[in-house]
């Protein structure tokens, strides 16, 4: 099972969104920015960046970085649909993506909406 590192209200959400679509398994693991988490040794020796997200996939692969994050998600579920199949329309939806992740995030997908908490974030479901 994947293992997702977040926390609400930073682009980590995404992911976890991108994952709610793939209807892939995973395990959310909130990182508190509040108490800096994210910069004590038992979360550096996840993401030594001290960012998140971080994905640890099945074999303890760490993954970090949003927008790889997302095309892994989407390689490993091409049936979720979550890039286009059309090259110039990947393309665009990479572009849009890449300058801006927000607006990939919006409107929120009618299949993730039902799994979400509140104030739709997926992550906020734990």
């Amino acid at each position: 099972m994947l293992t997702l590192y977040f926390t609400p209200g930073t682009i980590s959400v995404a992911v976890a969104i991108a994952i709610e679509e793939a209807a892939l398994p995973y395990q959310p693991v909130r990182v508190d920015f509040a108490t800096a988490e994210q910069t004590k040794p038992e979360y550096l020796a996840i993401n030594p960046k001290g960012r998140v997200p971080a994905l640890r996939l099945e074999d303890n692969t760490i993954l970090t970085e949003t927008g790889a994050l997302l095309d892994y998600v989407a390689a490993i579920a091409p049936k979720a649909g979550l890039v286009p199949t059309d090259p110039t329309a990947a393309a665009r939806c990479a572009a849009r993506c890449t300058t801006s992740p927000r607006p990939c995030m919006s409107p929120m997908p009618t299949r993730c909406a039902d799994r979400v908490g509140p104030n739709n974030n997926p992550a906020s479901r734990i």
